[in-house]
């Protein structure tokens, strides 16, 4: 069975990421301390998802990511594009 959901944004967490402005990828960085290259995945995820809110909603606070439970955070973006599996040439 799977989780039946409707993101809020409609892209995938990786393309959120590359659309970030050099002021949301500062702060974000800024807030962790670390260059984004450096994250944990959820870090990098909750500081996507700030940025997105931000963008929405201007009083959203880091508390706001940070109180929202992993599988809150995953089901704000779209689901990440499954690759199918490439059965060419195999025997």
């Amino acid at each position: 069975m799977t989780d039946e959901y409707t993101p809020v944004v409609d892209i995938p967490m990786s393309e959120a990421l590359e659309c970030l402005n050099g002021y949301e990828t500062q702060a974000i960085e800024r807030h962790y301390g670390k260059g984004m290259e450096h994250m944990s995945a959820n870090d990098l995820m909750r500081g996507v998802l700030w940025a997105f809110r931000k963008r929405s909603i201007t009083d959203t606070t880091w508390k706001d990511a940070m109180e929202l439970s992993i599988k809150e955070c995953q089901q704000y973006f779209a689901p990440e594009p499954v690759e199918p599996d490439d059965d060419t040439g195999k025997e």
